[in-house]
């Protein structure tokens, strides 16, 4: 994995764990850095919540409800939104998730 990507006004350090948009640091929690990690890995791929569940929840061995995804999802886009002013992750009705930055 590299240190860095940069993505369109996205720039994610994998070693930091940190992300900025537009120069701003958007400041994430665990869940929300690994949902972001996963979609910034496949930039405008689909992503599926199948996926993102395994990711998100190794480590806990419950299998959380698959809509938890899309909370996580919904609190990452408004962060990305509220400094950029527009979506940057788009969902894939009934499927997943895709970075376009």
């Amino acid at each position: 994995m590299p240190p860095k990507a940069t993505l369109g006004d996205l720039e994610i350090n994998y070693n930091r764990r940190s992300v900025f948009v537009q120069g701003t640091e958007v400041y994430l929690a665990q869940s929300e850095w690994e949902f972001l990690e996963c979609l910034a890995l496949c930039p405008r791929q689909l992503v599926t919540r199948e996926f993102l569940l395994a990711v998100l929840h190794r480590y806990d061995g419950k299998k959380p409800p698959m809509r938890s995804i899309d909370t996580i999802a919904s609190r990452v886009r408004k962060k990305l939104r509220d400094i950029c002013g527009k979506n940057l992750i788009h969902p894939v009705r009934g499927t997943g998730y895709a970075l376009y930055a």
